[in-house]
């Protein structure tokens, strides 16, 4: 939900793929979370993928900042809000052998679990979401392994 647009403090809400948009710490997350995403075709010139590859980077290392400096309720929300996404975009960076990027985003999700912890119901589905999508990406990885000829 975007806050304002209106005389009467009206709210809109903008939905950035399955992310909702609150407010300006959402949206500097989400476009962040894009270029951290950012992949190169496969016919990208060289100059082009390694430009690519130091934004990707430098995209991680802004949201580890940005989430370090982000406290309290907040904090918690958008390191629920980011821990999906991530999750994908690791898998992704696994399957691609691209160990710089894993080193990076491990290093955020250890920020993102770090913030997300406080007592309470929504920390035990977050963590229960996680699981799940955890034991999907193995069960992806095992049937690609198997559909692979040797």
């Amino acid at each position: 939900m975007v806050r304002g647009g209106g005389d009467k403090g009206d709210e809109m809400e903008l939905q950035c793929g399955e992310l909702a948009v609150v407010d300006y710490v959402d949206l500097s997350v989400v476009t962040a979370l894009r270029f951290v995403q950012g992949e190169c075709g496969e016919d990208a010139d060289e100059t082009f993928v390694q430009q690519n590859a130091a934004i990707r980077a430098m995209a991680t290392e802004f949201l580890k900042s940005f989430l370090s400096y982000v406290q309290g309720h907040q904090a918690m929300e958008v390191s629920c809000m980011m821990a999906e996404p991530l999750l994908e975009i690791l898998s992704k960076v696994i399957r691609s052998h691209n160990t710089v990027m894993q080193v990076q985003l491990l290093g955020l999700l250890r920020i993102v679990m770090s913030k997300s912890h406080a007592p309470g119901p929504s920390t035990h589905e977050l963590a229960q979401r996680l699981g799940k999508r955890a034991d999907n990406i193995e069960k992806e990885e095992r049937e690609k392994a198997k559909e692979k000829p040797k």
